[in-house]
């Protein structure tokens, strides 16, 4: 495992859409887990030859740096040394989510946003107004194919 990728967002805003999208491009080194705190089974999908991990949780975005990487290392049930933490997020968008989402999630999606936290060093994956279709949200070339990869899809 090379890199551990973070996708944190308000629920509606796409976030698992665009992970699986990039997992998509990116081919077999990738896996996807959906809330993998909650559902500890999520981490039996991780191979040793994936070398992108895409951690996606909306509660993720109530979370510091510090904690998530412990419970990563919890989780993983070893250190993360010599492994790349980077962290990706929805635009913090109260009225798209609302838009977005069923109507009893609505208290859950206000606590969230308003106690969002946005860590440095993060990529923004931008919302396009309210009711913006997961679909429209770009596949971010920002983790290159490997060789491997390339020759598989060749």
């Amino acid at each position: 495992m090379k890199d551990i990728i973070v996708v944190a967002g308000l629920p509606g805003l796409g976030q698992d859409e665009w992970a699986e999208k990039q997992c998509e491009s990116i081919g077999n080194d990738a896996v996807f887990l959906m809330e993998p705190f909650k559902y500890s089974e999520e981490w039996s999908k991780v191979r040793p030859e994936h070398q992108y991990v895409f951690l996606v949780d909306p509660h993720l975005c109530l979370l510091s740096p510090e904690t998530i990487q412990g419970r990563l290392e919890v989780a993983l049930g070893r250190s993360l040394e010599g492994v790349a933490l980077r962290w990706v997020c929805t635009e913090n968008d109260l009225e798209a989510a609302l838009a977005n989402t069923d109507k009893r999630y609505e208290k859950i999606i206000r606590k969230l946003s308003k106690d969002f936290k946005v860590p440095f060093s993060v990529q923004i994956i931008p919302t396009q107004g309210r009711r913006s279709p997961w679909w429209t949200i770009p596949v971010l070339r920002v983790f290159p194919k490997t060789e491997k990869t390339t020759k598989e899809t060749a």
